[in-house]
């Protein structure tokens, strides 16, 4: 059984993979192949190949850098909190890249088995990220109906 430590240092590689590295199939060496994902993305599937094509178009959309990782992990699990920041540079859920700054913030929970990663649950604020980038009307403002 890995260490805390050990898991850590696994959910890190995720992100070096998919922001630094730019390997998205190197994925594959971190999770398990029955990995799960509690929570995906509307239109992914909620397995390996799903939270690879997710990873793949926000990394299009978006050129997100960690600014603020925090970690944390007992037994098996490890909890990620992070803020990243970058441009959408990208098609996104429809929207074309705009060029606006974009700030987003999220938790995830993995649980990790063997060295693997075999189960994920994710909370990001989606419905931020699409005012951020202009689909949604603003904080504080209301729509106007037409």
């Amino acid at each position: 059984m890995a260490t805390v430590e050990e898991n850590m240092e696994i959910v890190r590689r995720v992100t070096e993979l998919i922001e630094k590295e730019q390997n998205i199939d190197g994925l594959d060496e971190v999770f398990a192949k029955d990995f799960i994902n509690h929570s995906p993305s509307a239109g992914f599937t909620p397995d390996i190949e799903g939270f690879k094509k997710t990873a793949a178009h926000v990394h299009e959309a978006f050129d997100l850098a960690d600014s603020n990782v925090t970690l944390f992990g007992v037994d098996d699990m490890v909890v990620e909190r992070w803020t990243e920041s970058g441009t959408h540079i990208g098609t996104y859920d429809g929207v074309p890249a705009t060029g606006r700054p974009v700030v987003t913030k999220g938790i995830a929970i993995w649980r990790l088995r063997d060295g693997k990663i075999v189960e994920l649950w994710v909370q990001v604020n989606e419905a931020d990220i699409l005012r951020q980038i202009g689909l949604l009307p603003d904080a504080g403002h209301r729509a106007t109906p037409t």
